[in-house]
């Protein structure tokens, strides 16, 4: 086991007992996960893998130091409104990942629980339950679509979320303690 510190803008984190893990949104465009769907698949930001866990996890920092505050009020419209159109991009971009896992040859290890988190920083408690419920209707795959034809070609199951939900730094410090996250002073 190892410890793992990989950033996103101003956060850094630090995984410490895993196995591996990746900056997944990062990786070179020259690898094959770039060009699947004519490079349309949006990736999430980390990919950990522990001994019995993989975790695709995806960071919004609303509160990083840099943004426009006009890009913060439409992501909090987004995020308080009744349209689900928020937590249709996030389950977007865990179903994309899992797809070009699985077109690549990278599909996470089938006897291990598959969890799908999402970090933002600044939202409330009432808007992190409603975004978590938005969740929970992964992993909806609509037929007919390119996703489920990729994903019957390669013979591969379509439940493969095992929990999704959605979290603030408060409730990420409480529930991961050995998945740390610090804000990283700026220079």
């Amino acid at each position: 086991m190892a410890n793992i510190t990989l950033n996103e803008e101003q956060l850094r984190f630090e995984f410490n007992n895993v196995q591996s893990g990746v900056k997944f949104d990062m990786q070179p465009p020259t690898l094959p996960e770039h060009d699947l769907l004519g490079g349309k698949l949006r990736p999430v930001d980390f990919i950990i893998e522990t001994a019995d866990s993989v975790f695709f996890i995806e960071v919004k920092d609303p509160k990083h130091i840099g943004a426009r505050s006009r890009d913060v009020k439409e992501f909090m419209r987004k995020a308080r409104g009744t349209s689900t159109e928020l937590g249709d991009t996030l389950i977007s971009k865990c179903k994309d990942t899992y797809i070009n896992r699985v077109c690549t040859g990278n599909q996470p290890d089938p006897t291990k629980n598959l969890f799908y988190y999402v970090l933002i920083t600044g939202l409330d408690t009432a808007l992190l339950v409603h975004l978590t419920e938005q969740l929970q209707s992964l992993p909806v795959l609509k037929p007919g679509g390119a996703e489920l034809e990729k994903l019957h070609s390669h013979d591969q199951r379509w439940d493969f979320v095992n929990a999704a939900a959605a979290f603030n730094l408060q409730t990420w410090r409480a529930r991961f303690p050995d998945f740390l996250v610090e804000r990283k002073l700026v220079e």
